[in-house]
């Protein structure tokens, strides 16, 4: 029996035969081929073999996803306050404009204890959304740190 027209002129080796199914290989004659299979693994579906990769690939990215990356508190300012707080923190975005949002650099900001910062990033206040699901405790405490650094002097 003649193989597949895809072998034609070609050798078949262990390798294509232990990835085809068996069933595929019952139907044709590979004793001639240059390489006699030797291999007595058994063959897996190729639907198996792609869960198989497909699951071990979203175990890997939960426990990636698991593990935070240490951010300063201006890396996270930057991606996410900075939007309406600003590069500088105050507040001189087309949005804090329209909020009417303090300079963080302010008295008033800057008179607040670090809890009070912590509660206010957290908990969010009038427009401003919360973050206590987004950041966790280390890098809520790290903008605060940020927040510190923009007091004038």
């Amino acid at each position: 029996m003649k193989g597949p027209s895809f072998l034609k002129g070609r050798s078949v080796t262990n390798c294509s035969r232990a990835l085809m199914a068996p069933e595929f290989w019952e139907k044709y004659d590979c004793s001639r081929a240059a390489e006699p299979h030797e291999c007595h693994r058994p063959s897996r579906p190729l639907g198996s073999i792609l869960l198989a990769r497909s699951a071990l690939a979203l175990i890997l990215l939960a426990l990636l996803s698991t593990f935070t990356v240490a951010e300063t508190g201006a890396d996270v300012y930057k991606t996410r306050c900075s939007a309406c707080h600003g590069a500088t923190g105050a507040g001189d975005t087309m949005l804090g404009r329209n909020l009417k949002i303090r300079p963080l650099a302010s008295d008033d900001v800057q008179k607040q204890s670090d809890d009070e910062l912590a509660t206010v990033i957290g908990k969010g206040r009038n427009k401003m959304p919360p973050y206590d699901r987004k950041l966790s405790k280390d890098q809520i405490a790290e903008v605060v740190k940020y927040i510190r650094s923009l007091k004038k002097y």
